[in-house]
């Protein structure tokens, strides 16, 4: 089996999951080449602006059981056939609705994880909306504002909130917007600026506890594998790691556990079986949803540094034994239609 990893190391670290994960891929011995076609390889850039459907080949360094972010750029990249890929990972941090199209037809026939248009539509933060009538007292309330006049209303029954850009990630396009203590955005006029720059947002309540911190939990087909607690940097707000928060391995409470078993049959059934789920503090010091992380999930690698327990090794191993099973649509058709096999 050769795999092909879709990705962008560019604002990778050392403790970044994909490495891991690359080098337990290359564990298994049904695997016989990976290849990480990173978005940061000069030479890429047609196919990951998806310009030419046609395209044949891809820039790509091969991977094997030492692969490391310090090591990487002395791993040549040289052409591979995209015909000769047998399943593809996509870990990028964005990744629209376009690309996705277009990785779906380029590889169609072949296995994809996680499903390219599910992850897409489950990764934005507008996915919150449909959870909502599920979710009752385990999310925080929140409203898709696209302009100030739905900001403003939603502030009559939160006067403190977030507002969060649909498509961001690593705490980038996160704003307080607070009637009281600090904030980011002061009046109307600064969320009408914010709004044009980015578009609709999620207005969220904000939730000022004063032992707030950021969970992430990792899961897999619907089991917890692993969670971190993320704080803030010093003088900071945003826990995420990318934002300079810091982290340690933390154990899942009841209530995480049942947002997890709420939500995990909706994103099955648009073919996700790897994320990360987010959680905070209410007033009430209760956990309660905050995103959804598909794109690109992380922490598990962290998770394993601090507990010794092999979670990425786990995650490689349920890809491939995915891509093992897996059979395209288009063959599942012939079967059923063809009496000899029948």
């Amino acid at each position: 089996m050769k795999i092909l990893v879709l990705t962008d190391t560019r604002s990778y670290g050392p403790q970044a999951t994909l490495y891991p994960l690359l080098r337990g891929l290359c564990a298994r011995a049904e695997v016989t080449a990976v290849y990480i076609a990173d978005r940061a390889i000069l030479g890429n850039e047609y196919f990951y602006e998806a310009r030419d459907p046609g395209i044949g080949f891809v820039y790509a360094r091969r991977a094997d059981s030492d692969y490391r972010f310090e090591t990487q750029e002395t791993y040549p990249a040289t052409l591979i056939p995209l015909a000769g890929v047998d399943a593809v990972w996509m870990r990028l941090d964005l990744a629209d609705e376009l690309f996705s199209q277009y990785v779906e037809t380029r590889f169609s026939g072949r296995f994809i994880s996680n499903n390219p248009a599910g992850m897409v539509r489950a990764g934005t933060k507008a996915f919150l909306l449909s959870l909502q009538p599920m979710m009752e007292e385990l999310m925080p309330p929140i409203a898709l504002c696209y302009g100030a006049d739905n900001v403003m209303s939603f502030r009559e029954t939160c006067p403190d909130m977030v507002l969060k850009v649909l498509s961001s990630f690593g705490g980038q396009g996160v704003k307080r917007f607070r009637s009281h203590g600090e904030t980011d955005l002061k009046d109307e006029a600064d969320v009408e600026r914010f709004l044009s720059e980015n578009g609709p947002c999620l207005a969220m309540a904000y939730l000022d506890n004063p032992r707030q911190s950021d969970n992430r939990l990792v899961v897999l087909n619907g089991e917890i594998l692993g969670a971190i607690c993320r704080t803030p940097p010093p003088g900071g707000w945003i826990c995420n790691l990318m934002a300079g928060g810091s982290c340690v391995a933390a154990e899942p409470d009841a209530r995480e556990i049942e947002i997890v078993r709420r939500i995990d049959p909706l994103m099955r059934a648009l073919g996700v079986h790897y994320y990360g789920v987010d959680t905070l503090l209410d007033s009430q010091n209760r956990r309660v949803l905050s995103e959804i992380n598909t794109v690109n999930a992380g922490g598990a690698y962290r998770y394993e540094l601090a507990t010794g327990v092999p979670v990425c090794q786990r995650i490689a191993d349920a890809f491939v034994d995915y891509a093992r099973a897996f059979v395209p649509a288009q063959l599942l058709d012939k079967v059923e239609e063809n009496p000899i096999l029948n």
